[in-house]
């Protein structure tokens, strides 16, 4: 049974079960489709962690979207909307194409979400369902 993430911050002190299952949010969705699954409470740490997975999944992709859900994610403090940046920013030259956010009609994570990805340069949307997101990632096919 998988390890059930918590609503609490996690760190360097962070189980080996705990690190696979934030490392497991992050995955192959598709062909060329990576699926970036927030944590309730998000930490640079943490973040660092999906951008070690993200550079694992880039291993074998030429060129990718990605599709970030963010419903169950609150909005980052700056510390971390800088850790997102830093792992977003880079992606745009290795091959991604777009991203698409999907929030669940949450008000501050589309605003917060905007910032973020508008702050990195990339070319992404952000919806509140996810199929409206996965159709925007559709049309760049």
């Amino acid at each position: 049974m998988p390890h059930v993430i918590e609503k609490k911050e996690y760190g360097p002190d962070s189980s080996e079960t705990e690190i696979e299952a934030i490392k497991n949010r992050i995955y192959l969705h598709q062909s060329d489709v990576i699926y970036w699954k927030e944590v309730p409470v998000m930490s640079c740490w943490q973040v660092e962690q999906f951008g070690n997975k993200i550079d694992e999944l880039l291993q074998n992709l030429n060129s990718f979207s990605l599709l970030i859900d963010l419903t169950d994610s609150k909005p980052p403090n700056a510390k971390i909307r800088e850790s997102l940046r830093s792992v977003f920013a880079p992606l745009k030259h290795r091959g991604l194409k777009k991203a698409a956010a999907f929030t669940d009609k949450n008000f501050l994570i589309n605003v917060a979400a905007k910032f973020v990805l508008g702050g990195s340069g990339l070319d992404f949307s952000v919806h509140t369902k996810r199929s409206d997101a996965e159709a925007a990632l559709a049309d760049d096919h």
